[in-house]
Order: structure tokens, then sequence, then C-alpha cells
């Protein structure tokens, strides 16, 4: 059975804050891509930061 988290605006736009993400669609496209890979740690928002901040460090061209 999958659990479709619910990641509000309110962390979103602190992770968004935090890496320096500039569209909030990107930051979603990070965490569904962290979904993908592992949704039971998705529960745990500094996870998702480091998840975040491994993909976006990954796929960086700036």
């Amino acid at each position: 059975m999958s659990v479709k988290r619910n990641i509000t605006k309110d962390q979103t736009f602190m992770i968004e804050l935090k890496w320096g993400l500039k569209k909030t669609k990107e930051c979603k496209k990070f965490i569904e891509m962290a979904d993908l890979e592992s949704n039971k740690k998705l529960k745990d928002l500094h996870y998702i930061e480091e998840t975040i901040c491994r993909f976006s460090s990954a796929t960086s061209e700036s």
C-alpha cells in the first residue's frame, strides 16, 4: 500500500530557501524524486533536505 505524503507549502518554502532552489516547481520535482527513492523516510524533513541536496548537487549546472 502506497501512502502519498502531503508536503506542506511551508516545508516546501523552507527547503526552497535552504537550498536556494529558484522555483517551487523545481523543489517539488526534487521531492518527487526523493519520494521515488524512499517514501518511508520522507516523513523526516531532514531526510528530504539531505536528498534534495544530493540531487541538486548532482544535477546542478551553475
